[in-house]
């Protein structure tokens, strides 16, 4: 059950959170570029420099923009393409925890 690499973040693959509309994305392949800008941004919010992703990885889509998503004809939810994480849901945990 992979979870959302953003530190902090505990979002999961369980259908609890299909139901909150929660979907995971995972790290661009095929465009070394756009790889590294979400590699950079997950080792600068974790805080570790020598962090790299697995083929499991993923980012929860409360970590985008809202304008960064958008669904398909049958449903399902989609990065248009070269969206990064934004980690706007990162603030908004570290400000509830605190």
């Amino acid at each position: 059950m992979p979870s959302c690499v953003v530190k902090w973040c505990k979002n999961n693959t369980t259908s609890q959170k299909k139901c909150q509309g929660i979907t995971f994305h995972r790290f661009p392949t095929g465009n070394e570029p756009w790889k590294n800008d979400w590699t950079r941004i997950i080792r600068n919010c974790r805080g570790e420099e020598d962090w790299s992703a697995s083929k499991s990885s993923v980012v929860c889509s409360i970590h985008f923009d809202e304008n960064d998503l958008y669904t398909t004809s049958k449903g399902r939810r989609r990065l248009v393409t070269y969206a990064v994480p934004k980690l706007v849901g990162y603030a908004v945990f570290i400000i509830r925890r605190f």
